[in-house]
């Protein structure tokens, strides 16, 4: 049987087993009623190595979304899934389910108003738990609506947790999200139409009344500059609702949401970005 990294290896089962992988900060410029939750995606640590590992989870303490906070709340909690399996084994062995993560932040969110953030695999938990926990606002940039799919279109060396549990009684029934989508006027879905896994993900749910933002890029994750990403989560839904009456292009979204100079700007960090990987890349090539 294949060991795979992220799920095996002792580095991720002694902290799975002792470390919770949330946290809690406060704020006190913003509101004492308002609590955002961000979960981090796949790409919390990457390859699946020891050395990614080590990096960004043991030495790190890496979080996706630390640094893009909704301004507005006073409380944030950040959440971590180092198995990189759509939180179906929870955070850590304390919290070692999704039933688990719902009575945990249904304490944390006691008597807030809450906004759910993540993308990809944390856009599937911040639709599921904002749901069920009845948010206020929920994002989710590409997040899938349903993994049951994987079964035919994946492998249980790639996805091992959901081949075990896809006939799970507890487990198994989280692996579409139709039916706890209960706040869909709260939920908004930003996706790729040229994507075809973020376009098979819209279509399980196109039905429902969710608020979608079109986009017309094939990027997964935000599908529009990171740059103006801190000023979207900052948009209740007055100010979002135009953008889900049509298809949008990355670009113009950018520039209405964000600005001229600040789009200039993120489209210049991209070049520069893609410019060092290319360097490095090709450095080690030569090497």
């Amino acid at each position: 049987m294949t060991r795979l990294f992220q799920i095996d290896h002792p580095f991720v089962r002694s902290h799975y087993r002792d470390q919770n992988n949330f946290k809690v900060e406060y704020d006190e410029s913003g509101d004492k009623e308002v609590c955002a939750i961000y979960f981090s995606s796949h790409n919390i640590y990457y390859p699946n190595t020891i050395e990614a590992f080590t990096e960004s989870i043991l030495n790190a303490d890496k979080y996706e979304w630390y640094k893009t906070r909704v301004k507005v709340a006073s409380k944030h909690i950040f959440l971590r899934d180092i198995q990189k399996q759509w939180y179906i084994d929870g955070i850590s062995e304390k919290y070692d389910s999704i039933d688990a993560l719902v009575d945990l932040l249904r304490d944390l969110t006691h008597g807030y108003k809450t906004i759910w953030i993540g993308s990809s695999a944390g856009g599937y938990a911040a639709t599921l738990f904002g749901n069920i926990l009845h948010g206020e606002r929920i994002f989710s940039f590409n997040g899938q609506m349903e993994i049951g799919s994987l079964i035919k279109d994946s492998s249980p060396s790639v996805d091992p947790l959901v081949f075990k549990y896809v006939n799970d009684r507890k487990k198994g029934i989280f692996f579409s999200l139709r039916s706890y989508i209960v706040n869909p006027k709260n939920t908004y879905y930003f996706c790729s139409l040229n994507s075809a896994w973020d376009a098979k993900q819209y279509a399980h749910i196109k039905d429902l009344d969710t608020q979608v933002l079109r986009f017309s890029c094939r990027r997964h994750g935000i599908p529009f500059l990171k740059s103006s990403l801190m000023n979207v989560i900052q948009l209740d839904g007055y100010d979002l609702a135009p953008y889900t009456k049509r298809v949008n292009n990355q670009l113009v979204f950018s520039i209405l949401v964000s600005g001229y100079i600040s789009t200039i700007k993120g489209i210049v960090d991209v070049g520069v970005t893609s410019l060092k990987r290319f360097i490095m890349n090709n450095m080690r090539v030569r090497l």
